[in-house]
């Protein structure tokens, strides 16, 4: 369904390390008539939900193990989006943020990511009807050390993690949801589910015949 409020991006950028930034983004329907610092605020609230949510994969027991120490998440910036063009209507607004991964021992490569998938059909024809976007990096203890892919346990907790940050949101802004925003159909719509898969991701996508086990939840 085509989404009612106001379509907006929230994009998370941090550090990793001393040399390296990162930044990872999705699109929101926010109340109409909402200002910037507003939506940064719904992008607070969905970044603290998710690295807070529990994973009882990790210890200690929540999402933000999973991401090594080195990730610092220090930004979150919010622009209105242009339906017809896909593009950012004004400057938007920038606002400081403080979490940073809570793993040790060794980090997994920077290029290497999770990807985050979200649907507005689950239909297969509907390709152009899903956004996708990537996790900086994690620690080492994410990953099956019998598989080398991520641990099957910890991608149904993000996957419900996700879901639990969609939720907290909503309860602070009523009327906000994670929408999916087409450039072929120039409209934003409604997301019904987001799901993980077990395989690690280079953002090069020449990994399709990599089997890949999927969590998914609705949205």
């Amino acid at each position: 369904m085509t989404i009612t409020g106001d379509l907006w991006r929230i994009t998370f950028s941090g550090s990793l390390g001393s040399t390296e930034r990162f930044a990872h983004g999705m699109y929101i329907s926010a109340p109409t008539g909402a200002i910037g610092t507003t939506v940064c605020g719904l992008g607070e609230t969905f970044l603290t939900a998710v690295l807070g949510a529990a994973a009882a994969s990790l210890s200690p027991a929540v999402i933000s193990t999973a991401f090594h120490s080195i990730v610092h998440w220090d930004t979150i910036h919010a622009g209105p989006i242009d339906r017809l063009t896909g593009k950012q209507s004004s400057p938007g607004t920038t606002v400081p943020t403080n979490h940073t991964g809570g793993g040790s021992g060794n980090a997994l490569p920077y290029q290497a990511s999770h990807c985050v998938t979200v649907l507005a059909s689950t239909n297969p024809g509907l390709k152009r009807r899903r956004n996708r976007f990537y996790l900086p990096p994690y620690a080492q203890a994410v990953l099956s050390t019998s598989t080398s892919k991520y641990n099957s346990a910890y991608v149904g907790q993000l996957a419900a993690a996700i879901a639990t940050g969609q939720t907290a949101m909503a309860a602070s802004g009523p009327g906000t949801a994670i929408v999916v925003y087409s450039f072929a159909d120039k409209d934003a719509f409604d997301a019904v589910e987001t799901y993980v898969g077990d395989v690690v991701d280079t953002q090069r996508r020449r990994r399709r015949s990599i089997p890949e086990v999927r969590s998914i939840v609705a949205l």
